[in-house]
C-alpha cells in the first residue's frame, strides 16, 4: 500500500503552489499579506517530503555506498525528461509567442549557455536566471541527492551518528542563512523530514524525536521564518502520526505533482494573460481558466512523459536483490519504494 499521508501532502503542496503562481498573476488579492501567498510554503512542505521519503526509498532499496551511481542515476532517469520536455516547450512557446504581441509576451534574452546550464541545474553557481523561477528549487533538490546519497550510509549506521549528522545540518543552515539558492541554507528543514524518517523506522524514540524537531524547527524560524518552521512542524508531525485524510483528491493530485509544478508557470501564466484579454476583469475566471490548463498540460506530461521516465528508472538496478529483501526499515513500509519528485514553488 502508498503512504497516503505522503501522498496527500504532496497534493497540498502542489495546489498551493499552483494557486499561489495563478492567482497571484491574476491580481487576486493585495499583495505579500493575502491568504494566497501562504501557497509558498510548498517550498518548505515538499523540502520536508524529500528529507522523508528519499532516505525511506533508500533503506527499502538497501542502499550502501557503492550503490551511489546507480542512485543518481536513477534519481536522473527519473526526473530529467519530463524537466527537459518542459524546457523544450518554454523554448519553442517563448519563440511562438513572441509573434503575437497581444498576449503581452516577448521573446525572453535566452543564450546556449544559459539553457545548456540547466542540465546540471548550476546556473545560481554562475549568476545565470532560470528559465522558469520554480527551477532554482530542483537545483535544491538534486543537491540534496548529491548528499543524501553520500551521507545516508552514516544516517542509518547509528542514533548517535544520525542525530550528529542532523546537528551538523543545522550548524550550516545558521552559517548559510541568506543564501537561499544554495542547499546549505535548507538543511533543517530537510533534517524535519530526515528526523521523522528515523522516528518512523524507531531508529529514536518518541522524546527525541519531538526534542529534535522543536530544534529543528527553532533553528528553521531563526533562519527562514515563522511560517516555514510552523510548516515544517505539520508535516513532519502529520508523516510521523500516519495522518490519512478522509479524501482522495489531494492524494490523486499528489501522483501527478512533479508534472503540475513543471508546467504550471509556463502554462499558467499565459493563460491568465489570455484570459485576461478575452475576459477583461474577470480575475477569479483567467484564474479558473488558467488552473484548469494547469491541471490538463500537467496530466499529459505525466502519462506520455513522467510515466515512461518511472519505467525507465526502474530498469537500472539498484541496490542488491538480498538486501532489498530485507530492509533495514521495521514499521509498515511503503510499496511504492520510488518516490514521487517533490518539487517547489518559486517565491519571487
Amino acid at each position: 500500500m502508498r503512504n497516503q499521508t505522503v501522498d496527500a501532502l504532496r497534493g497540498m503542496a502542489a495546489l498551493m503552489v499552483c494557486v499561489f503562481h495563478v492567482v497571484g498573476t491574476a491580481g487576486i488579492g493585495n499583495g505579500v499579506d493575502d491568504v494566497w501567498s501562504y501557497g509558498r510554503m510548498g517550498v518548505p512542505l515538499f523540502f520536508v517530503i524529500s528529507g522523508f521519503i528519499v532516505p525511506l526509498s533508500m533503506d527499502l532499496a538497501g542502499h550502501r555506498i557503492g550503490d551511489y551511481f546507480r542512485f543518481i542515476a536513477r534519481r536522473m532517469v527519473r526526473l530529467e525528461p519530463p524537466y527537459f520536455a518542459t524546457i523544450a516547450f518554454i523554448l519553442i512557446s517563448g519563440v511562438a509567442l513572441a509573434h503575437f504581441p497581444q498576449l503581452n509576451t516577448s521573446h525572453p534574452p535566452y543564450t546556449v549557455i544559459n539553457v545548456l546550464l540547466h542540465i546540471g541545474y548550476v546556473n545560481a553557481f554562475v549568476g545565470q536566471p532560470w528559465l522558469s523561477g520554480p527551477f532554482w528549487t530542483l537545483a535544491i533538490e538534486f543537491q540534496y541527492y548529491v548528499v543524501i546519497g553520500l551521507l545516508f550510509p552514516i544516517l542509518v549506521s547509528s542514533r548517535t551518528a544520525g542525530l550528529a549528522m542532523l546537528g551538523v545540518f543545522a550548524g550550516l543552515s545558521v552559517v548559510s542563512a541568506g543564501y537561499v539558492e544554495f542547499l546549505p541554507a535548507h538543511l533543517s528543514v530537510f533534517g524535519t523530514g530526515i528526523l521523522t524518517f528515523m522516528f518512523w523506522t524507531k531508529r529514536v524514540d518518541l522524546n527525541t524525536f519531538c526534542v529534535g524537531i522543536a530544534i529543528l524547527c527553532a533553528v528553521v524560524w531563526w533562519t527562514l521564518g515563522p511560517e516555514r518552521a510552523i510548516t515544517c512542524l505539520l508535516a513532519s508531525t502529520a508523516i510521523a502520526i500516519s495522518w490519512v485524510p478522509a479524501s482522495s483528491l489531494f492524494s490523486r493530485v499528489g501522483m501527478i505533482s512533479y508534472s503540475l509544478y513543471l508546467v504550471h508557470v509556463p502554462i499558467g501564466m499565459r493563460f491568465v494573460k489570455l484570459s485576461e484579454r478575452v475576459f477583461p476583469g474577470s480575475p477569479w475566471l483567467a484564474s479558473a481558466i488558467a488552473l484548469a490548463a494547469c491541471f490538463g498540460a500537467a496530466l499529459l506530461l505525466w502519462y506520455f512523459v513522467e510515466e515512461w521516465a518511472k519505467k525507465q528508472s526502474k530498469k537500472i538496478d539498484y541496490g542488491s536483490k538480498a538486501r532489498r529483501a530485507a530492509p533495514n526499515i521495521v514499521k509498515a513500509p511503503i510499496s511504492d519504494a520510488e518516490p514521487q519528485a517533490p518539487l517547489l514553488p518559486s517565491e519571487g
